[in-house]
């Protein structure tokens, strides 16, 4: 939707001025969270060269509030002189409150910003103002920086309103309230520790007060879970108190009451888990923790988490995404309690390396056999490959590298290897020598070739004949040809023995030429072996049919 310069004036000036009447409430003490502790409540200011107590009551102090209630308070003999180094204590609710702004830090996936019924797409940049409310898409996640450098990251699915933000003067004080009514977010406030800010969520069970604090709160089927990871936090439900939660300790609230404040689930060992990953989909897996119901497992673009990228709960110790660009992340991951609760978080630093992605080896098969004295390997064509890069090992770690070649330019090298057990991979490298992953390492077995069957001469026996050959191994069969040319093109036998031995009809008289090559059981077929002549005369019982007609004649 478009926005209007004069209604968004318009808008802002009634926005400044519901701050200025919530400060003028909180100056008059409504039982703030933060004003529990009136030590808390107070600014101290160092005194510069040329600082008078009018001066300063200019700059800091609330129309009204007045340079004499500042001396009186800190016992101040001349407001016209003031030594240089000297701190001045102030309360805050004297300061001068002015609206502040939120801005978004950073934005992954879809939400919206609604000010006066006006909803509009958000973008990193964007400042939201008292009022306003956020909404975060199921996959979304936004984070928040405050006027303070509060840092509030805001999950998917979630709505947050922005009732109060404000700043007191010069003095870096701020005073922020939000709404959560469903989602999660997760807050590291005032982390310059600046003294007198008070930073409050309210949820449709619970008000969290804090200081200085990094927590968590979550809201979903009516109920408030609460988690202190640093500092302490107060938990009351309208104006009455309910808990407090020191660092590592939760609990969860609803209608009905609060649970007993409990310790949180200590966080997983990501110890075993590798730092460099080479293949997507990206996937993670850490040992299984006692008592623990789930996992939520987040991937950071940086080291401040400030910029969430990824964000998933699991039920199983491991973790799974479709994709992510190369780069360094931070993986954060902590457990889920029966009750809800998510403990401490564990980290790891990883990089993903996955591209160019490496092409499919095809040939030698992993597991399979090749013969003779030369190799032929073969893979697909990479689509971002500009070159290739072949190793061959004798082992499966590739700590003993036989052949390292990274200038191949096709998909298919031919080498020469002596007989043995080998792995190789394959990685491609694209433009600007960026050198991908290698692929999954295949095995394979390079055998001699097997020699020929060697025949041994014919038998006749008994109107059949018989050839024979020496037998490599029992698994073997053997493929022969008989032909009557020595090129085998007119075959008046072909056929796969399972024995070392031809038996076959005496075939019409006439010269012939037989051969045989192996068929190992891995499919491997041999070559034929050195052809062999056999005659095959014609009966000699029509020789003796003259002798025979003599004989008798006698």
């Amino acid at each position: 939707m478009s926005r209007s310069p004069a209604g968004s004036a318009m808008r802002d000036a009634r926005g400044v001025a519901a701050a200025i009447a919530l400060a003028m409430l909180l100056c008059a003490g409504t039982g703030h969270a933060a004003d529990a502790d009136p030590a808390a409540a107070d600014w101290h200011y160092r005194v510069v060269p040329g600082d008078t107590l009018y001066s300063i009551a200019n700059s800091y102090l609330a129309p009204g509030a007045g340079w004499q209630r500042l001396q009186r308070l800190n016992q101040v003999a001349d407001p016209k002189r003031l030594e240089p180094g000297r701190q001045l204590r102030m309360p805050v609710a004297w300061l001068r409150a002015e609206a502040a702004v939120a801005s978004v830090a950073f934005l992954s996936g879809g939400a919206q910003r609604e000010r006066a019924g006006e909803r509009i797409a958000l973008v990193v940049g964007d400042t939201l103002r008292p009022g306003d409310l956020l909404r975060t898409e199921p996959d979304a996640s936004v984070t928040l920086r405050l006027a303070d450098s509060t840092r509030v990251l805001l999950s998917g699915g979630s709505q947050l309103r922005m009732d109060s933000l404000l700043v007191f003067g010069h003095s870096g004080v701020t005073r922020s309230q939000l709404t959560l009514d469903q989602g999660e977010a997760e807050s590291r406030v005032n982390p310059q520790h600046t003294r007198g800010s008070a930073y409050d969520i309210r949820t449709p069970v619970l008000t969290l007060g804090v200081r200085g604090t990094e927590f968590r709160v979550r809201v979903a089927a009516g109920s408030t879970a609460a988690e202190v990871i640093e500092g302490r936090v107060a938990a009351r439900s309208g104006r009455k108190p309910v808990a407090t939660i020191a660092d590592g300790f939760g609990m969860v609230a609803d209608a009905a009451g609060a649970t007993p404040v409990k310790p949180l689930p200590p966080a997983p060992g990501l110890s075993t888990l590798p730092t460099r990953y080479e293949r997507v989909p990206l996937r993670f897996s850490w040992p299984a923790l006692a008592g623990a119901v789930g996992y939520r497992a987040q991937v950071f673009a940086d080291e401040g988490l400030n910029q969430r990228l990824l964000d998933g709960s699991f039920t199983e110790p491991a973790a799974q995404w479709a994709d992510l660009p190369d780069g360094r992340y931070l993986l954060q991951v902590r457990v889920r309690d029966a009750q809800g609760l998510e403990g401490r978080s564990a980290q790891l630093a990883f990089t993903l390396k996955a591209r160019p992605e490496p092409p499919f080896t095809t040939e030698p098969r992993d597991e399979g056999h090749a013969y003779g004295e030369r190799v032929e390997f073969s893979w697909t064509k990479a689509a971002a490959a500009q070159r290739y890069h072949l190793q061959v090992a004798d082992d499966a770690r590739f700590e003993t590298v036989r052949i390292d070649r990274g200038d191949v330019g096709g998909e298919r090298l031919g080498l020469a290897l002596p007989p043995g057990r080998y792995h190789w991979r394959i990685a491609s490298i694209a433009t600007g020598d960026d050198h991908g992953p290698f692929s999954d390492a295949s095995s394979f077995e390079l055998r001699e070739t097997p020699p020929p069957a060697t025949l041994a001469p014919p038998k006749d026996e008994g109107g059949q004949l018989v050839f024979r050959w020496r037998e490599r191994s029992s698994d073997d069969a053997y493929d022969v040809q008989v032909a009557t040319d020595a090129d085998f093109t007119q075959l008046v036998l072909e056929r796969r023995e399972n024995l070392p031995e031809l038996v076959m009809p005496r075939p019409a008289p006439g010269r012939y030429w037989l051969r045989v090559r192996t068929q190992q059981a891995d499919g491997f077929t041999g070559p034929w072996g050195a052809t062999q002549q056999f005659d095959v005369p014609r009966s000699l019982w029509w020789w003796l049919l003259p002798g025979a007609a003599v004989l008798l004649l006698l």
